[in-house]
């Protein structure tokens, strides 16, 4: 386990760190997410406009993208919000050309993508027949996405529902299921247990 900055080092880098992303902006953050010393990343996306809520793990290299370029994006973090008790696995792909919630006690696994939009630009004759479309996405509380899971664009993933490893998510989840493949269908209902999730 990576250990924690002690109060002394955060009170050091705090401002240090807000001086750099003040001078260089959120390009510069999107840069360094991709191999960040995991003790300072909660506190560089709150910095750029995300809100990262208490004992919230970002466990290594985050890809954010549609930070500044896209015409929809907020021009920081704003759209990205994760609640408290978190944790954020390894090369996790966010698209914050919409929002993106993260709700508490959730688990996003090593390598998921989670997309706000589809555009295929370039092709005029595509875009015809598949115009832009963006969405936010919600993932609820106690919710697990299994590792390389994709979620498009306009999902919500229902609290406590689990979806499983390498599958595509084109509809939304209902809360504690258990969804499976590409694209991802509702293999089972989840027993609901006793002890409920951290309070928001």
């Amino acid at each position: 386990m990576t250990p924690s900055l002690s109060g002394l080092q955060q009170r050091l880098i705090a401002p240090l760190t807000a001086r750099v992303v003040a001078a260089l902006g959120p390009g510069a953050a999107v840069r360094y997410l991709r191999n960040p010393d995991p003790r300072v990343s909660a506190q560089l996306l709150r910095l750029c406009g995300a809100q990262v809520g208490q004992r919230t793990r970002i466990k290594r290299s985050l890809f954010l993208d549609n930070t500044v370029e896209s015409s929809t994006c907020a021009g920081d973090f704003s759209n990205l919000r994760i609640g408290g008790n978190c944790y954020v696995g390894d090369l996790v792909y966010l698209d914050l050309s919409a929002d993106i919630q993260i709700q508490n006690d959730a688990v996003i696994s090593e390598g998921v993508s989670i997309l706000t939009h589809s555009d295929c630009n370039r092709s005029t004759e595509l875009a015809r027949l598949f115009p832009r479309k963006t969405g936010g996405v919600t993932v609820g509380a106690g919710a697990w996405l299994g590792a390389r899971a994709i979620v498009l664009s306009g999902i919500e993933i229902g609290a406590c529902s689990v979806v499983a490893a390498g599958s595509v998510v084109t509809s939304s989840v209902e809360p504690w299921s258990l969804v499976a493949g590409a694209p991802a269908r509702k293999i089972r209902s989840l027993e609901r247990v006793a002890a409920p999730v951290s309070p928001p």
